[in-house]
This record gives structure tokens, C-alpha cells and sequence, in this order.
């Protein structure tokens, strides 16, 4: 990629960023207390997507930082400056940093213009690297027993963020010389301190200072003598958010996570994880945290989070559960009583029970968000395990042999007969889809119902909330206005035992084995599907189970979707080719904590989506078999958060979206 083009695909990457985080103040009032800085390139043009730093001071004296800015769409902007002097450093990609006195007059609005000049080709810089510890900023107290890594995400085409220089923090200061220029990745970790991960800009002929502020915290044992060897167990960390004692934290989680108990509530004293609480390590961070300074996306506990067998769990006094799936780390409003509930009826200990079946089961919720569709075009089938499809072919398949009862069956299955509202909806229990239309007291068939509208805004609008539009044919239904749920009417036949399908898992248009688990239902208990896949993942850290695949005798898969009509398209998947390729190593050590083996995968027992997608082009967000503008824009709408973000957009692993995942996507387009 050449310097100019980068410049071009960061300059709009910035813009993007700018006016989804709203960084430039193009609406902040401008006064005699305003600086405007004009960045242009040796042709005149007006730069987009310099980096602007003001320091109040002179360029050869001490300096204090002031802020900064950014040239998307039109100058930098600083505002309430007081009268002085002032230095103006300018950056920006494959650039050479630019550097400005200015003298900032009492009452008169400052106006300053700078010109930067493309980088010479093998441009090089230093770094200056230290850290501190943060209570105690103004005496600079080094952390002399820290270690400093430097990756660069551009280094390599594997996609690999490759450690370029490291070293330890016995002296110091560390120095980091000959650095091609570009943005960096800077690793620090401590013991007892949490680790930190910012982005440092290299710029040529110049050395970079970064400081590193530590905050201390340790992992403490949740009760005595229950740990075990943290590289045998998962490890399970819980965080304090918004709590205004650690003590009291510590025994509210004593409470939640009850390693005391057995098959009843709390974490471990919830079947199935009841009978295999020695499989686990329970730690607590001491330290407290809230909205200003939590940072979930950095390593806690360096040790134990290195052995990548970690589940976070952190516990709010305010917000909702969420948790990413089979991410490792679930977040938990605790309201501090056990008589609270949230709305599907769970206390704190269900709905902590019901994140980890996200967050290590790799667990669909089976509800339905907003009564939503899964993907126009058909469904494909569920990565996840306790989510299935059904068409007119097969119904639940991973759990059910034989064909589902047809929707024609359904339609066709009297309702009319039921005289009252009660006596209609109990009519499910039989096996009717029967729904009681009050404004006419008529007890109907909602899935013949629903085949009446054959226009969207009727559909969804006008069938008092029995009916959802999709945008594709249901391959189960063969129409698009479909019933929202069936309550608990079960279409799967030769079904193993505990099991069935019924409709509703994560989509309306997907189905789960129970008429109501833990994953829908906290407070209920997993059901078979669940816990057993819980199960294997605690016994052997676990792989996300396959799209149905079709294997050669040279160990050569072909993978893909199922269609609604049953069918395969195939992609092709080299399985030793894969697994030797450092960036699925690395993707399978974030995401498990190990690298499965060719048998595993062979098996059914390995994330052959993982697999193809870091063996084939990490880079290619949306999956489109191009690396373009459209993945950077993935990133630039997700930029600078931590949590909440879409997961493709964090490319490294780190927790966040910021600039390293910028550059690594725009250095990879496909047409340079």
C-alpha cells in the first residue's frame, strides 16, 4: 500500500471515527480564548486526519500537556486557553511530525497553520517507555519489576501482531531505537499491578515519550484452600463495579457463586457445575472500580489471565446482564437482594448462571430480541449448540433424526372449538397453535392465521402481535408471515430423550430442545443440551461445535451453510494448512486457551468457522472475499470502545477497538 493511499483510507477511517464518537467540536463556540491549527501537505492541500497536540510551554523548555485534536473536517480546535506560550506538534500517517511555537495573545483569537511533509521511504524513530505507578503521578515512582512489548499489527501479512522489540523495567526508562515508523501496540504488564495496553505513534527521526500509568490490584482466593493449580482449572475472576466496599463485595460473591452448596442456586452450586466445582478457581480483584476507571478490556491478574483459561465475571450495583458469547466475560447487576428478580423471574444467582451459559458455554439465548429473523436469504444453521433449524425436511437436527411434523399439520389442527380465552391457549398443551383473538372472542389457528397476510406492514402490524415478517421465505413454514412462538408445541420427532423442537431460540425462525431452559428462563434449570455441553466444555476446554462438513481422506473439509432446502454450498478448508498457520494459533489461544488437534476437528469438536476465518483473511470483516473500505468502516463505528462493540472489530483480542485494529485492516485492502 503506498503512503498516499494509506493516507487517503486513514483520512476517511478518522472522519468516520469522528462522527460516530464525536471527537471534533465543529459546534464548540469560538472566542479570544480559541487556538484553530490548519494542517496542509506540501501541495497546499488541506490534511485530513492530523493528529494535532498542544502543549502549554516553549518547544526547548518544560511543557505541560493541554490536549488533543484532530483535522477531519475542517482545523483543530482548542478552546479556554489562557495567554501564553504554547508548542503545536502535528502527526499523521506517513508523515513527518511537524512542530510550531505559538504565542497565544490576551483577547485575540489564535490562528495557526502548519505544513507536513510525506516520510522518507525506510523512515525510523525511538521510543521512550516507563512506568508508574498511578497513585503516585507526581513523584514518578518507576515499576522496576514490569515488562514492556512492542507488537506491530502491520508487521506481518499472517496477521499476527508480531512482538518486535520487548524488555524488562529494571532501569527505568526504556529505550526502543530503530522503529520503522507506524503505529505500535504497547504491552505492559506487572505483578500486582493491572496491565495496559495503549497505542504509540512511531514518527520518523523523533523519539516518542509514553508514560504508563499502573493502577495495583491483586487476585485474592474467594474462599480459603479452595484454589487449585491455575493451569489444571478454569480460572474465574470477579470484578467490583460500583461497589463502595470490598469486603462487602467479597461476601456477596461468597453468596452468589456458593461453593458450599450443592444442586441448588449460585454458579457452582447450580446443576450441572454443582458436581465439578473442583474444576474451578475462584479469584476476586481487590479493588474497586466504577464507570470512570473500569477497563475490562485489559488483562487482570497477569498470571492466571496469561493461561487463557479465564472467565471474568463483573458485578454492577446498577445495569442489566449481558455477557460475550463464549467471550469470558459477562457482566451482572447485582441489586443486593435475593428477592429481586429481573424480568423473566431469575434472582442475581440465576441470571449469573444464565451469563456463564453465555460467556463459557457459548449458549444462544433461547428468546427472541425484538421478535427478529435470522438472515435474509434462509437460515443457516446455528454455530452454537442449542439452537437448531428446521425446514420441511428436517426439524432440530443435531438432536432430532426423523422429519417434523409439517407445518400443513399445524395449520390444519382445529381451534375453533375452544370458547374461552383460557381453554384456547391451554389447547397447546395438545399440541394446537391456538391463539385467542379477543376483539372477536374467536379462538384460532395462528399459524393459518398468519398464512392469510401476504404483505409485511399487515403482517407485522395488523396481527396483533401473533405475526412477524420475514424477509426471505421460512424454509419451515414456506411463507413469510410467520407466528411469532408456538408456546410449547413440539415439532421434532425421533428425538433423543429430554429433548425436542420447539420454535424460538435466539431468532423466531430458530428453534431450541425445550419448551423453557435456564437460557431462556433463568431461574429454570439448563435442560440436557445445555448441560451436557457444559459439561464437555469444563472437562476439556472446550471448541464450539461444526457446521455440518463433509471430510476427504487427505484431511480436507468442505464447509458452509445449510440452505433451507437441506443442501450444502461448499467452502474448502485445509485442516493441516490451518492449524500450522500462527494466526489461528493465536485466535484459538485467545478464544479456548488451546489449539485443538486434527483429530479434534475431524471429530466435531473444533470452531471450523475460527478455523477458516483466521487461516483465510482475518482482515475481511463483513466476509465478503474483499479486504475494502466497508471493514475499516466495521472498526471506525466501533472505535475507542470497550465494551458493547461488534466482536470482529477487535482484531487483536484486547478488549477494544482502537487504533492498532484501524491499521491493520487498512494495511490489507485487497486492491493495493
Amino acid at each position: 500500500m503506498t503512503g498516499g493511499l494509506i493516507r487517503i483510507v486513514l483520512s476517511f477511517v478518522f472522519l468516520c471515527m469522528v462522527l460516530a464518537l464525536s471527537i471534533h467540536s465543529a459546534l464548540a463556540q469560538a472566542d479570544e480564548n480559541s487556538l484553530f491549527v490548519y494542517v496542509f501537505d506540501e501541495d497546499g492541500m488541506f490534511f485530513s486526519g492530523a493528529t494535532v497536540r498542544l502543549d502549554y510551554g516553549p518547544m526547548d523548555g518544560e511543557r505541560s500537556s493541554i490536549g488533543t485534536s484532530y483535522t477531519a473536517m475542517g482545523p483543530a480546535e482548542f478552546h479556554n486557553l489562557s495567554p501564553g506560550t504554547y508548542t503545536i506538534t502535528v502527526s499523521g500517517y506517513g508523515y513527518l511530525p511537524a512542530y510550531q511555537e505559538f504565542l497565544k495573545e490576551s483577547g485575540v483569537q489564535g490562528n495557526a497553520s502548519l505544513i507536513i511533509q510525506e516520510e522518507p521511504a525506510g523512515a525510523t524513530g525511538s521510543a521512550r517507555i516507563a512506568l508508574f505507578e498511578k497513585y503516585a503521578p507526581q513523584t514518578k515512582q518507576y515499576i522496576l519489576n514490569g515488562y514492556i512489548e512492542l507488537l506491530d499489527p502491520a508487521v506481518s501479512d499472517d496477521g499476527i501482531p508480531l512482538v518486535v522489540a520487548s524488555s524488562g523495567t529494571e532501569s527505568g526508562e526504556v529505550i526502543f531505537s530503530d522503529l520503522p515508523v507506524g503505529f505500535y501496540t504497547v504491552q505492559a504488564t506487572a505483578p500486582g499491578h493491572i496491565s495496559e495496553t495503549p497505542t504509540i505513534q512511531i514518527n520518523a527521526n523523533a523519539e516518542t515519550w509514553l508514560p504508563i500509568g499502573m493502577d495495583m490490584a491483586e487476585c485474592k482466593e474467594l474462599e480459603a484452600g479452595h484454589n487449585g493449580d491455575i493451569k489444571n482449572r478454569h480460572n474465574i475472576i470477579l470484578i467490583a463495579n460500583d461497589y463502595d466496599n470490598i469486603e462487602n463485595f467479597k461476601q456477596r460473591m461468597q453468596e452468589i457463586i456458593n461453593l458450599d452448596g450443592y444442586n441448588e442456586s449460585g454458579l457452582l452450586s447450580d446443576m450441572p457445575l454443582a458436581d465439578y466445582k473442583d474444576r474451578f478457581n475462584v479469584f476476586y480483584v481487590d479493588k474497586l472500580f466504577d464507570s470512570s476507571n473500569f477497563v475490562s478490556g485489559n488483562r487482570l491478574c497477569t498470571e492466571i489471565d496469561r493461561n487463557r483459561q479465564v472467565i471474568r465475571f463483573i458485578f454492577s450495583s446498577y445495569g442489566g446482564g449481558t455477557a460475550a458469547l463464549c467471550g469470558g466475560i459477562a457482566n451482572v447487576n447485582d441489586v443486593g437482594s435475593e428477592n429481586a428478580t429481573d424480568l423473566c423471574g431469575g434472582s442475581v444467582k440465576d441470571i449469573t448462571s444464565h451469563e456463564f451459559g453465555h460467556s463459557f458455554g457459548c449458549l444462544y439465548d433461547e428468546y427472541s430480541y425484538h421478535h427478529s429473523a435470522c438472515a435474509e436469504g434462509g437460515c443457516q444453521l446455528p454455530q452454537y449448540v442449542n439452537c437448531d433449524i428446521a425446514n420441511t425436511s428436517v426439524g432440530c437436527p443435531k438432536w432430532c433424526k426423523n422429519t417434523p411434523v409439517s407445518a400443513e399439520e399445524l395449520s390444519a389442527r382445529v381451534c375453533s372449538t375452544y370458547t374461552s380465552n383460557i381453554d384456547c391457549y391451554a389447547a397447546s398443551s395438545e399440541g394446537k397453535p391456538c391463539g385467542w383473538l379477543k376483539d372477536t372472542s374467536t379462538c384460532m389457528n395462528i399459524v393459518s392465521y398468519c398464512y392469510t397476510f401476504t404483505a409485511q406492514y399487515a403482517c407485522d402490524f395488523d396481527s396483533y402481535g401473533f405475526c412477524q415478517w420475514s424477509t426471505s421465505q421460512d424454509p419451515y413454514f414456506q411463507a413469510n408471515c410467520i407466528p411469532i412462538a408456538l408456546d410449547n408445541i413440539d415439532i421434532g420427532k425421533g428425538c433423543e430423550s429430554n429433548t425436542g423442537c420447539y420454535k424460538v431460540c435466539q431468532y423466531i425462525n430458530w428453534y431450541s430442545s425445550t419448551v423453557a431452559s435456564k437460557m431462556k428462563h433463568a431461574n429454570l434449570p439448563f435442560g440436557r443440551i445445555n448441560s451436557e455441553e457444559i459439561v464437555r466444555r469444563v472437562n476439556k476446554l472446550g471448541y464450539a461445535p461444526l457446521s455440518p462438513y463433509t471430510v476427504s481422506d487427505s484431511g480436507i473439509i468442505t464447509y458452509d451453510e445449510v440452505r433451507s432446502d437441506g443442501t450444502i454450498s461448499g467452502g474448502i478448508l485445509d485442516i493441516d494448512a490451518a492449524l500450522e498457520n500462527p494466526r489461528v494459533i493465536d485466535a484459538f489461544n485467545s478464544r479456548y486457551g488451546e489449539v485443538p488437534t486434527k483429530q479434534e476437528v475431524l471429530s466435531g469438536y473444533a470452531d471450523v468457522v475460527l478455523l477458516a476465518q483466521y487461516h483465510l483473511n482475518k482482515a475481511d470483516l463483513t466476509n465478503d472475499g474483499e479486504v475494502d473500505i466497508s471493514d475499516t468502516i466495521i472498526v471506525a463505528s466501533n472505535f475507542g470502545l470497550t465494551s458493547g462493540f461488534d466482536p470482529v472489530a477487535d482484531t487483536n483480542f484486547d478488549g477494544k477497538v482502537d487504533i492498532f485494529d484501524i491499521v491493520f485492516v487498512a494495511s490489507r485492502f485487497t486492491d493495493l
